[in-house]
């Protein structure tokens, strides 16, 4: 069974000694109303499809738009909220927003169109997006521009590099009664300015090529992150063409007039939700960890939200609320991004509780959610996995859906076995690491070199204990500047990288026991972070085989380790680990 990350799974662990991941959380006051009961995954004959978005339509159901096959690039999936597909309408183009007008009409955006669908699903209209126009013109600046920069650098860069030739040649004189002392420091220093111009070329070469106007950047360009509609206009966010952010256009429901309303506005990692409560237009401003209201003309009225680093009336990770959806009564429904969390908000940003917490990737990604108020049903995009994870009232859930059960019972059979302190021996990995990822070893070393395991699921983790005085602060300057790039890339996120490495309150979670393995993923501060698939060799020893995403994504490498101590078990569990 393959599974998602990250995974919540502590769930009903069913062993004396034993706190739930759950209630953890609701002895810390984040008491939810619901709880995911199941998933809905798009498939075509059997096969899943890439979800890219979905909403919920006037019938309740989950309107999915999901990408294509070879006969066309995209398709909206029609599901039921028990999982039965109703309908498929094929499109003319990749849509990547969807979203209904208060009297019927669905409009769709992505790959540079923007359509209007009757109730039925038939194209009644399809344009160009208005931030692209027209392609050939937008291609023709661009390269322009690209070629204004690149002149720009070049010269920058001859000036730079003229400035060091010159020293250069100053250098290669050796002065008269020159000492050996003062040799070789003029021959360090000759050196250090040849391979200063050798940088500066590959610098260059990097930088032009950066600078080709190709396909991923005109997709980049023709992407849309979302799009609403009130009784008489519609707003879609698209990327900017020149610089970073977004900006938002207002049009007509027959896709005319288009008018930029928001010239310039931040998304983390190319995400930018919005929506609207039929007034106003409400942006997810997920970098300033507000909601922001504004007016149609895109004048800023008013926002609130803030930042918070557990489960309270603000959000946390990197960059949130990652996505809103706007409720018939007046409430906003907020989503996090790597932590799963649906939260209910006054449309003053009082806080109105906790729905529930979905199981969704880890990193700045794409959360859509929908709310069926007819059965109280709440949805939440994993996109990592590609489906919608379902959430229900709690009268309604399972006592224990299946996941939990299977991380029960992997607890139940091998969670005792990894109780206690373990120290990494192997300094580097015993199979082959990625790809580009030849600082893992360094990394794990630095993050998880030492771990103590508690049985209520805390983890203290850090680089392996050293005598040296200066271990912590050489830990800390580690995590600061050798990973952080390499931590950044794996997770979309510098801050979140840096807190999965330094830990603050971590947690780990049983996923499953397979072939002989125990999977378990390690939380920061409620942020799913790594995961490991442990495999115990005896004599206290062990095999951990870390991963990003779950036990089923490459591996980042594996490492030897042993016990050192029994201290984090606790009295309960001691004899425990010694019948191992």
């Amino acid at each position: 069974m393959r599974w998602s990350f990250p995974l919540v799974k502590f769930g009903l662990i069913g062993i004396a000694g034993f706190v739930s991941f759950s209630s953890i959380l609701e002895a810390a006051g984040s008491e939810a109303t619901h709880k995911q009961a199941r998933s809905i995954a798009p498939t075509v004959d059997g096969r899943p499809v890439k979800l890219e978005t979905f909403c919920v339509g006037p019938d309740n159901n989950l309107w999915m738009a999901c990408a294509g096959s070879a006969n066309y690039p995209g398709a909206i999936m029609i599901y039921t909220g028990e999982g039965v597909l109703v309908k498929s309408i094929p499109l003319s183009f990749l849509p990547q927003a969807i979203n209904f007008s208060p009297e019927g009409s669905l409009f769709v955006a992505g790959s540079g169109k923007i359509a209007r669908l009757s109730e039925e699903g038939k194209v009644e209209i399809e344009i160009d997006a208005p931030n692209i126009g027209d392609k050939e013109e937008l291609v023709r600046s661009m390269k322009e521009q690209a070629e204004t920069r690149r002149k720009q650098m070049e010269a920058a860069m001859a000036s730079q590099t003229k400035k060091l030739e010159e020293q250069i040649e100053k250098l290669q004189e050796a002065p008269e009664g020159e000492t050996e002392t003062a040799k070789a420091r003029r021959e360090r220093r000759l050196k250090l300015l040849k391979v200063t111009i050798e940088q500066f070329k590959e610098n260059a070469e990097q930088s032009e090529a950066s600078m080709v106007v190709d396909d991923s950047i005109l997709s980049r360009l023709a992407s849309s992150t979302g799009i609403t509609a009130t009784d008489d206009d519609v707003f879609v966010a698209c990327p900017k063409t020149q610089g970073y952010g977004y900006g938002i256009w207002r049009m007509s429901h027959d896709l005319k007039e288009p008018k930029l309303v928001v010239s310039d506005v931040s998304g983390c990692c190319g995400q930018l939700d919005i929506q609207t409560d039929g007034e106003h237009l409400i942006i997810a401003e997920n970098t300033k960890f507000e909601v922001g209201y504004y007016d149609r003309d895109g004048k800023r009225l008013h926002g609130w939200g803030k930042r918070v680093g557990k489960d309270e009336d603000g959000w946390g990770s990197c960059c949130n609320p990652m996505n809103v959806r706007c409720c018939a009564n007046g409430e906003v429904l907020t989503a996090e991004s790597s932590i799963g969390n649906i939260k209910r908000y006054s449309p003053t940003g009082e806080y109105l509780g906790l729905v529930g917490k979905a199981k969704v990737a880890g990193g700045c990604k794409h959360v859509a959610i929908g709310f069926d108020s007819d059965r109280n049903w709440h949805y939440m995009m994993n996109e990592d996995r590609s489906h919608v994870a379902v959430l229900v009232p709690m009268d309604q859930a399972p006592a224990e859906t299946e996941d939990e059960r299977i991380a029960r019972e992997a607890m139940a059979s091998m969670g005792k076995f990894l109780f206690g302190t373990w120290e990494i021996q192997s300094s580097k990995s015993e199979t082959k690491l990625m790809e580009g990822m030849e600082s893992m070893s360094e990394f794990i070393l630095n993050g998880f070199g030492h771990m103590e395991f508690s049985p209520d699921g805390h983890l203290v983790k850090g680089a392996k204990r050293a005598a040296t005085k200066g271990a912590k602060e050489s830990e800390s300057a580690a995590s600061k500047s050798l990973f952080g790039a390499l931590l950044s890339a794996v997770t979309g996120s510098s801050e979140q990288a840096e807190q999965m490495l330094i830990g603050g309150q971590a947690k780990w979670q049983a996923i499953q026991a397979k072939g002989g393995k125990f999977d378990i993923v390690t939380v920061d501060d409620n942020v799913p972070g790594f995961g490991a698939s442990v495999e115990f060799t005896g004599n206290d020893e062990a095999k951990f085989s870390f991963f990003y995403g779950d036990p089923s994504a490459p591996s980042y490498g594996t490492f030897i380790y042993k016990r050192t101590s029994l201290e984090a078990c606790g009295k309960d569990c001691t004899s425990s680990c010694e019948k191992k």
